[in-house]
């Protein structure tokens, strides 16, 4: 009876003591885990305000601030001075103060005087979009002095997306760009751009391009064909000073 209960006993040690090995495991690795990331963050933090801090090279690696040229990944919670160029990833909550970029950027506000690649936000900006944006609110803005250099080649995707010249696509619930000769505009409402496909689709002065969807209006065709379904074309008159200037 002895020799039973002692075995008994050993054999609920020893499980006993292999399940509290494993929970020990675990309870280690998710402290050094957290301790990881808690580090990280704080090298965040502290590099907002001082010198960035790069893990590689002085211009390449993985840096945490805002170093002024970098070719890595940088992150950061926000950018409290200009950075010049980034090539790579940029992981961060806003950034506002970026030259140019190339890559992958994720961020809940994004800004770039220039960029190319992907941009991942709930607002994206920039002056030049070469590549894919991503979000709520998808802007390449026109402003007069620098208009002509405003222009997104590839895709907005978003809720709303705006620019100044679409050479691309713009997929979303609302899509204006400033320019009717290229682009396509897929959404609910469009506003410009040479092929729109939507419900509600509105062109300007320029009346170029085919519209398709529920209502087309084109302001500057004859009157039977400003407010069209299914498809609208243009169909003008010309007036007597464009007749002078093609005879011109």
């Amino acid at each position: 009876m002895d020799c039973w209960s002692g075995r008994l006993s050993r054999e609920i040690f020893c499980t006993f003591e292999k399940k509290l090995l494993k929970m020990t495991f675990k309870i280690n690795f998710t402290q050094i885990f957290i301790l990881i990331i808690l580090l990280i963050v704080s090298k965040i933090g502290i590099s907002q305000s001082q010198k960035p801090i790069s893990i590689g090279g002085e211009k390449w690696g993985v840096s945490f601030g805002t170093p002024k040229d970098y070719n890595g990944i940088k992150l950061n919670l926000f950018d409290n001075k200009r950075v010049e160029k980034i090539n790579g990833l940029n992981l961060s909550i806003i950034n506002t103060k970026i030259g140019t970029l190339k890559g992958l950027s994720i961020s809940i506000i994004g800004y770039s005087s220039s960029f190319s690649g992907v941009q991942i936000a709930i607002i994206n900006r920039t002056n030049g979009l070469n590549g894919v944006q991503i979000g709520v609110f998808n802007s390449d803005p026109y402003k007069c002095f620098v208009a002509p250099y405003h222009a997104i080649r590839g895709v907005q995707l978003g809720l709303f997306n705006k620019c100044n010249m679409n050479m691309g696509f713009q997929i979303g619930l609302k899509n204006r760009t400033g320019d009717e000769r290229k682009g396509v505009s897929i959404g609910l409402i469009n506003i410009n751009s040479k092929l729109q496909i939507g419900f509600f689709n509105i062109k300007g002065n320029r009346n170029e391009g085919i519209q398709i969807g529920v209502f087309n209006y084109r302001p500057n065709n004859k009157w039977f064909a400003k407010l069209l379904p299914i498809i609208n074309l243009k169909i003008e008159k010309k007036n007597s000073e464009q007749i002078n200037d093609e005879q011109i």
